[in-house]
Order: C-alpha cells, then structure tokens, then sequence
C-alpha cells in the first residue's frame, strides 16, 4: 500500500512536469474511415430556447478520432478477444518513447529494419515501452471536404516491425495516422500481430512533433460494454 508520502512525491513528479494533449478535437465533418459512421453533436437542450440547461446529443463511431482499437477489434476468440471494457487500465498508460519516422512519406512501410537503425542512433526500446510512431500525418488532419490527403496514402508498420515490437514487449503503440497498418493494406499484418499479443492500438494521435522522445502516456478509453475500441483523450507527461 502507498504511504502517503510516497502518494505525495507521485503527485509532486506529475505537477512539475507539462501536460501535453495528443488529441484531435472531436467536430462535424472530422476526417473518418469511409466505412464508418461520422461524428454528429446534436443540440438537445438550450437555455436559449427556454431549457434550464445546455445539452448536446453525440453520435460516433467508437474509432472515431483519437481512439484505442480493443483486442476484440481484429481478434474473434482465444484469450486476446477483449472488449474494451475488459482490458486492464494499466495498459493504457505508461512511459513513452516517440520514434520519428516522418522521413517514410505517403504509403511507407515501418520494417523491423528501419527501428533496429533508428534505435542505433536513439535509446532502444525496452520491456513496457509505450511506442509511439510519428509520421508527420497529422498535419493533413483537416475537416471534410480537405481531408483527401489524411485518408489515404498514409505510411504503417508492416510485418516485422509490428513482429519485432512484439519481442520488445511493448506496452502499447501509437500512432498518428488513421490506421496502423500501411494505406490499402488487404491482410491487417500490424492489427492481427500486435492485438493477437494483447497490445493495445491508439490512432489519430496530434502533436507529437511537439513531445521530447520520452516521457509518461496516458489515454483512458470509455468502459464500453462490448466495445471494440473507445474515443480517448491522450496525454503526455514531459519535462517542463
């Protein structure tokens, strides 16, 4: 059990350390998978229209935004078929290490050999590393009809790489485009791979160009009963 000096001294790390938001603002007519549905925020209730309250009503895919895929998303049995609300919080937050990868350009593959190379130069990843990927995508993040370029062409992590993070041990992997997997990929390489090992996906992240490469992640999904992935507001912990 914590003493609370120790709760204190936690609390006292967090407050000197800055708190960066790594989430995309949730609006009509953001950009979505063609597939899915589109965010809709309803007024419901107004004061101005003689309610006692403010009220809106939201609509939304569950991957909608900055979201988490659960393992139940890809995985249809076995132990790693988790719904969302069944997979510990623990594995949604944790130190973070950002790997820059925005030299891979539109529908670049992310191989096993890229992150050993890009490893040599920074710190290795190490046993419950929050792997986070930047592309530089997020830049494209318009609202429709701008948002052509964030929905296509996007670079993901291929085979061995989602292979090689997995005998790492990762925690969890994030990333700031809107799939993991590369643009038109038919087999979901990184998907299977990386949920299959209980290895939660965050996609859509914002602002990791402005992060130091390490730090503390956080992004809690909502406890969906069921659900395959959550809506999250991701944070990151630096030093100030």
């Amino acid at each position: 059990m914590k003493t609370k000096q120790q709760i204190h001294s936690i609390s006292d790390l967090f407050n000197k350390m800055k708190i960066v938001d790594l989430t995309h603002t949730l609006e009509e007519n953001i950009p979505a998978v063609p597939i899915h549905s589109k965010f809709g925020h309803q007024l419901w209730n107004s004061y101005h229209l003689g309610d006692r309250a403010l009220t809106y009503n939201l609509s939304m895919n569950e991957h909608t935004g900055t979201h988490v895929d659960a393992f139940s998303h890809f995985i249809k049995e076995g132990e790693s078929n988790q719904f969302i609300n069944e997979i510990p919080l623990e594995k949604f937050c944790g130190p973070y290490l950002r790997m820059d990868f925005s030299s891979l350009g539109p529908k670049g593959e992310l191989t096993k050999e890229l992150i050993v190379e890009w490893e040599k130069n920074h710190r290795g990843i190490q046993e419950g590393d929050i792997v986070l990927l930047y592309y530089g995508w997020s830049k494209y993040w318009k609202k429709r009809p701008e948002d052509k370029q964030f929905i296509q062409d996007w670079p993901g992590v291929g085979r061995s790489a989602a292979e090689y993070l997995v005998e790492k041990k990762i925690k969890m992997i994030g990333v700031d485009t809107i799939n993991v997997e590369v643009y038109e990929s038919k087999l979901f390489p990184a998907h299977h791979t990386l949920l299959e090992h209980q290895i939660p996906i965050a996609e859509n992240l914002n602002n990791l160009d402005i992060i130091e490469e390490t730090g503390y992640f956080m992004a809690f999904p909502l406890p969906i009963k069921g659900g395959s992935g959550s809506p999250v507001r991701a944070v990151a912990f630096i030093e100030q």
